[in-house]
């Protein structure tokens, strides 16, 4: 948080410190901090996600309020913070926020269509919820975010979102790109807007955003060509083999594969033999807990990774092999 610490140990215990309104003193839930997965932090407060899809927060609100858990808050699968607010994403694609409502965190000012959500977005001061159908839902300071009505229109096949303090900049899946929230913040792209075509990375910054053209057609076209997804990966990956017929090891979790290229910054497109043939796989993996990949600027079948798989994990963790 702002002046705390919270650290999950590998047996799924926390252990906090720093300043104590701060959510550095865990001590009034420490009998619930067991069985954590995940925890997230707002300026003020953690919020800690279990492995029974439960939730369990401490510290303080900005004006000193614990923040309070919603009743009932089960089958959770992950959680996302603002400023001063959580809101948390259950596994039949709805969501729950918490916390300050200046920051989102209010549940009865949220705006409906708040169901089939795959992903939440936030900044300091707003959430956006991408749907399953690739259309927006936003709440929290209407300044800063929270409010997306003039560029509603656009907010169609979106892939993903990213953040400044107070903006957020959506990228389309024809690498177009629509902005929204602060001006100062990135919320205004109208000055590049006829630039913002081919766009296939958004990186925000705190007061702005930077976006990576590439050649979306040629992307388009390798996708069309793959016949599997990662989905088939994660439930029938025991049937997977390398091209290089490498042997899964630590209990088959683990494989390498040859890369064929990057497609943006956290998809390759890997090259598996799998009981159907020969297959082009795209791979997302999570970019803060991989190893840095951005530095692979070429990848050529020359290189190559380790998978490790978790069942029912959204991402792999991937490490480059020589």
């Amino acid at each position: 948080s702002k002046y705390a610490f919270a650290a999950l140990r590998a047996d799924g215990t926390v252990v906090t410190w720093g300043a104590d309104s701060w959510g550095g003193d865990s001590s009034g839930v420490k009998d619930q901090l067991n069985g954590v997965q995940s925890i997230v932090a707002s300026s003020r407060a953690f919020a800690a996600l279990k492995t029974n899809g439960s939730v369990v927060c401490w510290g303080e609100e900005a004006d000193g309020v614990p923040p309070e858990v919603p009743a009932g808050l089960m089958e959770v699968q992950s959680i996302t913070s603002s400023y001063a607010a959580f809101a948390a994403l259950k596994t039949d694609g709805t969501l729950i926020s918490w916390g300050r409502s200046s920051f989102g965190g209010d549940p009865i000012s949220a705006p409906d269509g708040l169901d089939s959500v795959a992903t939440i977005f936030a900044n300091d001061n707003a959430f956006a919820a991408l749907k399953e159908d690739g259309t927006v839902v936003t709440w929290g300071d209407n300044g800063r975010g929270g409010d997306s009505s003039s560029v509603q229109r656009d907010l169609v096949n979106i892939q993903t979102i990213a953040s400044s303090s107070d903006a957020f900049a959506a990228l389309r899946k024809d690498g177009t790109v629509v902005a929204w929230g602060n001006d100062f913040s990135g919320g205004d792209a109208s000055a590049v807007q006829d630039q913002l075509t081919d766009i296939v990375h958004i990186h925000s910054g705190r007061y702005n955003f930077t976006a990576l053209k590439g050649n979306v057609a040629e992307l388009m076209a390798d996708l069309a060509d793959v016949d599997t997804a990662l989905a088939t990966a994660n439930n029938e990956r025991d049937t997977y083999v390398t091209a290089s017929n490498a042997a899964w090891t630590a209990a088959g979790d683990k494989v390498t594969l040859p890369v064929l290229k990057r497609l943006i910054p956290d998809t390759l497109l890997l090259d598996v033999t799998g009981t159907a043939g020969n297959k082009k796989l795209p791979i997302q993996y999570d970019l803060q807990r991989s190893t840095d990949l951005q530095n692979w600027t070429v990848l050529t079948t020359g290189h190559s990774l380790e998978i490790n798989a978790e069942d029912n994990d959204a991402h792999y963790y991937l490490t480059p092999k020589p």
